[in-house]
């Protein structure tokens, strides 16, 4: 038995043990750190067991899913990278197991852009296709974690989705600006996660915080935007009006909603801290504590001096956030809302 062959297999079992053990690390870098070793390690086991279209689907595939973590556009990213699987097709010949490989992959990669079922039910799809690629290459390794993922699927199918089994693939994203098509789902969020009179329309939503920077913390399950912090930044008079409201003021005019300016005191509303229900956790909790005090030093860094945050909390889960970030409760709205207001 070839060296290179037994180096691969080892490669293989190694990457399979840090993908397991990113399900169960606490902390988000942690996380994207043993699936970017994992994927480091696969890729070189296709190389050692000299599978082409293994080896370039699984090196395409880790600078994708970097590009998945580090913006909000999956859906672009997915359909514009579909001609590379044509040149991988090309480049490794148009033979049944670059063809098998390639469906895996394409599988993979669009179910992530549907609905939870169909996640689970394409990813026993592909991997039952990987399976069959592994095995023609004699790769245990594959097959035994191809195996694995296979069994976890069905075994949600057969129990009902367990809110729990996936939730360390939880992350969040800040990017600069949000696109269109994100809009669009945090609208449709709204619709499903907040009553009536807390929901602005789309066109709000696009009017007040699309080309503004910073206005998100998007929440992800992998590729699937699941939940968002805003951030309004506002005149400082219109900050004021909040504080001495009354009542619920979450009606804006764009001119009320500023663009950053270095070297300036910045005064934010924390407009909406939404998730779906099956995602409230601690774990999850923990991440989006984590990203808002992440969010307000990177601000400074960028010398956007933020002076004073307020926020109203209509729920439980944003008032937990808000009491553990250590937001002063400055008075009670109505029975199920409060003011909070931090200094920074």
């Amino acid at each position: 038995m070839a060296n290179t062959y037994i180096i691969g297999q080892i490669c293989g079992f190694v990457a399979w043990i840090f993908f397991l053990g990113s399900y169960h690390a606490k902390r988000e870098n942690k996380i994207i750190l043993y699936q970017l070793i994992a994927s480091i390690l696969y890729i070189l086991n296709y190389y050692f067991i000299e599978a082409g279209a293994g080896f370039w689907i699984s090196l395409f595939e880790l600078i994708k899913t970097i590009g998945y973590y580090k913006t909000d556009k999956d859906k672009y990213i997915f359909f514009y990278s579909l001609p590379i699987y044509g040149v991988i097709i090309y480049f490794n010949g148009l033979d049944i197991l670059t063809l098998i490989a390639v469906c895996g992959s394409f599988i993979d990669g669009y179910v992530m852009l549907k609905s939870k079922k169909t996640m689970v039910i394409g990813g026993i799809l592909s991997c039952l296709l990987w399976i069959i690629y592994d095995a023609c290459f004699l790769d245990f390794a594959g097959v035994i974690s191809d195996s694995f993922i296979i069994i976890s699927n069905a075994s949600i199918l057969i129990n009902g989705f367990n809110k729990y089994l996936h939730r360390n693939n939880v992350h969040t994203v800040k990017p600069m600006y949000i696109s269109k098509s994100t809009v669009g789902v945090i609208d449709k969020l709204d619709k499903q996660l907040l009553d009536k009179e807390y929901r602005w329309d789309k066109q709000t939503i696009e009017k007040l915080t699309r080309n503004k920077k910073y206005s998100y913390i998007l929440l992800k399950d992998k590729k699937r935007v699941i939940g968002y912090v805003n951030f309004l930044n506002i005149k400082q008079e219109i900050y004021e009006q909040m504080i001495e409201s009354t009542t619920i003021y979450d009606t804006f005019n764009e001119e009320d909603v500023i663009d950053y300016k270095a070297n300036r005191a910045s005064y934010l509303n924390l407009n909406a801290i939404v998730t779906r229900d099956e995602y409230e956790n601690s774990n999850t909790i923990e991440k989006i504590e984590t990203s808002i005090n992440d969010y307000i030093k990177k601000m400074k860094k960028k010398r956007y001096y933020i002076k004073e945050i307020c926020s109203f909390s209509v729920n439980h889960l944003e008032e937990k956030i808000l009491e553990d970030l250590e937001f002063e409760k400055i008075k009670e709205i109505n029975n199920e809302c409060y003011l909070y207001k931090k200094t920074i």
